[in-house]
């Protein structure tokens, strides 16, 4: 059933381990997922804490399979807010606007212009609640590594 099959993709975006998360990366672009939910899949692995980097750094260098995966459709918007929201910290800011200057994306414009926002805000909220909510997770899960703590 698609919903199964779609709920499994999903749980393949929740891997900690970065080699299980680069073999998904590549199934996501095989052929074998639709084209509708490969986009969806990647933003889900994007909000992963262990997966960030490694999906925005995974379209960057992909992304003519991208581009041809979605062919100026609304869809490669969606794919580049998915990735590029979940980033936090000026470089990544730099990197996402010099990226998308030299690969512009003009259906996908405002999209661009969002993610730049989000990463703003998210590195913002971090720099300002990262210790407290660090804090606050320890007292609810002290027997945890710090690998799901935020990094302030």
């Amino acid at each position: 059933m698609q919903e199964e099959q779609n709920r499994l993709l999903g749980a393949m975006t929740e891997f900690q381990d970065p080699a299980l998360l680069a073999r998904t990366l590549e199934y996501f672009i095989s052929g074998e997922v639709r084209t509708q939910n490969v986009f969806l899949l990647m933003g889900q692995m994007a909000a992963n804490h262990a997966g960030a980097d490694l999906t925005w750094q995974f379209m960057k260098d992909h992304w003519d399979v991208f581009v041809k995966m979605y062919e100026k459709s609304k869809m490669l918007g969606r794919l580049i807010e998915g990735v590029c929201s979940m980033l936090v910290g000026p470089e990544y800011e730099d990197d996402v606007r010099a990226f998308f200057s030299v690969y512009p994306v003009e259906e996908a414009e405002r999209s661009i212009a969002q993610s730049l926002e989000r990463i703003r805000v998210n590195t913002r909220w971090l720099a300002r609640d990262g210790a407290l909510i660090a804090s606050w997770l320890r007292g609810y899960y002290p027997q945890s590594d710090d690998a799901f703590m935020p990094v302030v």
